[in-house]
């Protein structure tokens, strides 16, 4: 992305965060009405678009890291790396669960 301009189609974004394009779709419609994001079609292939983030996107963001960063830090320092590793997948699964049909859960023994 970034070799691209800090550019990116919306299934790579929704592939990095993990959630379903149909997702990503709603949350960059949010953020380009925000002024967050720019959509544009690309140009060697009208049927993509590519998500640029804009200077008010970025200086959301920029100010939202410092802020964000030391509760997370907190939060997650009991873990070792494995089990942090372990967390971040186990996190990303059962975000892109949502998009799918409900399945009854069964405990194990």
């Amino acid at each position: 992305m970034a070799a691209d301009g800090g550019r990116a189609a919306p299934s790579e974004l929704a592939e990095l965060v993990g959630i379903s394009r149909a997702n990503m779709t709603r949350i960059l419609e949010s953020l380009e009405s925000d002024g967050f994001v720019t959509r544009a079609i690309e140009a060697r292939d009208a049927r993509r678009h590519a998500i640029q983030i804009t200077a008010a996107g970025r200086e959301v963001t920029s100010s939202a890291v410092p802020r964000m960063s030391e509760p997370l830090q907190r939060a997650f320092s009991g873990l070792s790396a494995e089990e942090f590793v372990q967390l971040d997948n186990l996190l990303r699964k059962a975000i892109k669960s949502f998009d799918q049909p409900a399945v009854a859960l069964r405990a194990s023994a």
